[in-house]
Formats: C-alpha cells, structure tokens, sequence
C-alpha cells in the first residue's frame, strides 16, 4: 500500500485548519483488507495514476443478512428486465445511457461533477433496465464495479501505479470472495428502488459477500439505511447503527459554512 494526500485547503494566521483528500494505491493481495477498511475504487484516474482508491464514509449491504429473494420485478404492470452489458468507452454513446443520464441529474437537481462514461476499465460494466424485453428502449441504467477479494490460489497481481495487467476469467468473477459496487444509476422513470433491489438479487445469486453502495452523505443518502444488511463505515469499523447514519447524513445537508464543521463525527 502507498498513500497519497492531495492537500487542497489550509489556515495558519488566525485559524488551524487543513483539508486533504486521502487516496491509497493497492496490491491485489490488499484489495480485501481494502475494502474491509473503508476504501472504494475512484471512477477514473487520478493525476497519473488509473487506479487509486479514496477513504470516505463509504456504504454497504451485508448480503448474508439481507433476505430479498425476488425472481421478477415489476414498474406497475409492465416487467422490468436487465442485461449486463461491458461497452467500450466509445461506444457508450449509441447505447442511450449519455441522454439518461442528463436527464437523471436535471430532473434530480444534481450538479454534474463528473462523467460516468470517461472511465470505463476492466472492472466495470452497465446494468441496462427496460420494460417488457424491449431493449430498443433504456428507462435506466446502473454502472457497478467488480472487486475480487484474495484466496490465496488464484493470482491476478497488478502494477497499483497502471491498471489491472491480469483479470481472472468469468468462471472466476464470481467466487465468494467478490464483491459488486454499484457507482451510479440512473433513470428516466422511478425505478431506483426496484433497480437497487434487481442488483442485489443478481449479488446474491452470484454468491457476492457484500454490495457496495459508495458514500454516504447528504439527506439524498438517506435511503441506503433502508436495505436489510446496511453497514456505513465510521472511520474505525462498519457500523450498523441506522440512526446514527441518517443523523449525520441530515447533518451533512444542513451545514454550509466552514465554521459550522463540528470537530469530530
């Protein structure tokens, strides 16, 4: 492992004050440990580096404590159905997914801070959501993130300062040792919840251990504290504490000034 702190902000004269974003490159005999310790993959590069992982109050579900198990899903009376689908980068845009996601985010209010489509490496692939098998046309899509955890037996060793220089095969993808993030979803209707729960049935099904659901700030964050098997990180260990987490992602929402930032969560 090899940390990496990107100093953005700091105050000496009348203020001791230092903001920095911890990021940390990772063999894949560590990537376990990794994620164990609260750190997640960025979606893209950074500075020169393709794969670099950040700490932050990251999110999951324990899939051995969580009971869903659901065959079909419905959006009234229409079926929803999904496919994976692993385009290349210049090919997402034929696929639909670019115009849902502009339309996701103005619908949601949400600032755009980044493009889901710039970085698409060997770990990632979309989930495609439509109705009735009509795959002409996209009501959403989900971009999840496969992790593999170490067994001691299969090697797949990577240089952390590039990329993956070996990926097991599909028979492999799914050994208990995996996990699944999902990074982003998208959607042009209300689905996110049957969306959530289609990844979750397709984790549970391929014996994942846990689906990772990014960071957890903000009220917009809220809804992850429903799923059965929720777990936050809190900087030290995975907390269960529902109460807590939505505590501080209202928090998080009300503050907007420096001065608010309480000294510790």
């Amino acid at each position: 492992m090899k940390l990496l702190w990107d100093h953005l902000y700091g105050k000496q004269e009348k203020q001791d004050l230092v903001v920095c974003r911890p990021h940390a490159l990772f063999y894949s005999h560590e990537e376990e440990d990794a994620l164990e310790n609260g750190w997640l993959l960025l979606d893209g590069k950074y500075k020169n580096y393709k794969e670099v992982w950040y700490q932050s109050r990251s999110t999951r579900l324990n899939l051995s404590k969580n009971k869903l198990d659901k065959k079909e899903f419905f959006l009234g009376e229409d079926r929803v159905n999904m496919s994976e689908i692993h385009p290349k980068i210049e090919d997402t845009a034929w696929t639909g997914m670019h115009q849902i996601y502009k339309d996701y985010i103005k619908r949601k209010g949400f600032s755009d801070l980044y493009n889901p489509f710039e970085h698409v490496g060997k770990r990632d692939s979309f989930l495609v959501y439509y109705l009735n098998n009509n795959k002409n046309k996209l009501i959403g899509f989900t971009k999840i993130r496969k992790y593999i955890g170490w067994d001691g037996e299969i090697e797949h060793y990577r240089n952390p300062y590039t990329e993956l220089s070996l990926f097991p095969d599909e028979e492999h993808m799914y050994l208990h040792h995996c996990s699944m993030e999902s990074v982003i979803h998208c959607n042009t209707v209300q689905i996110s919840q049957i969306s959530l729960d289609m990844e979750i049935q397709m984790a549970k099904e391929r014996e994942m251990d846990h689906l990772y659901l990014g960071s957890g700030y903000e009220s917009s964050s809220e809804y992850k504290a429903n799923y059965e098997g929720f777990e936050w990180w809190n900087g030290i260990r995975w907390s269960t504490s529902k109460k807590t987490y939505r505590k501080l992602c209202r928090r998080d929402s009300e503050i907007t000034r420096i001065e608010d930032l309480p000294s510790s969560s």
